[in-house]
């Protein structure tokens, strides 16, 4: 007996979640998907990104994101993704990030048009409003750290660099 009270005591507390009432949460954690366009940031010059809150405490939430970009400079189109972690409690956040960003497109080599790619590594930092009316605006500081293929950025193999954010909950 006392052996199937702590394989029931095991199971119960392994599969148990946490449920929120609607009431329980904030406004901004009910609607838990958003559509953003970026400048600058993962996307180089620009992209536009989906992110969605996966888990929520009450001073923090961690959200996924991944997106599709262009460097029209550079030429070729980006993938960024990234899970951060943001610490606040009411509007007003700060967000930890770690994502990357992977690039392909095309480079003139010594005549020869070739196609290259680039997987950089992005920390980032920076800040996150969402509005009670669904806005959801975010200024960040990263870097481009590259991992694999050609630089980015000419020869520089880490790259400071930021992002602003105008976005949309649903």
């Amino acid at each position: 007996m006392k052996k199937l009270l702590i394989i029931l005591i095991v199971f119960v507390s392994f599969f148990s979640t946490k449920l929120y009432s609607q009431q329980g949460l904030p406004f901004f954690l009910e609607k838990k998907n958003t559509v953003d366009v970026t400048l600058g940031g993962g996307g180089i010059f620009v992209s536009v990104n989906y992110s969605r809150i996966v888990f929520v405490e009450s001073k923090y939430f961690l959200c996924a994101s991944v997106g599709i970009g262009t460097a029209p400079f550079i030429g070729g189109s980006t993938y960024p993704h990234q899970l951060s972690i943001n610490f606040g409690k009411k509007r007003d956040f700060l967000e930890l990030g770690l994502g990357g960003s992977y690039w392909i497109g095309k480079t003139n080599a010594s005549g020869y048009t070739i196609t290259d790619f680039s997987y950089n590594l992005m920390p980032s930092i920076g800040y996150r409003r969402n509005f009670s009316n669904n806005f959801v605006f975010k200024i960040y500081g990263t870097a481009f750290i590259n991992l694999a293929g050609v630089y980015v950025f000419e020869d520089y193999p880490v790259v400071p660099f930021g992002g602003l954010s105008f976005g949309y909950s649903f």
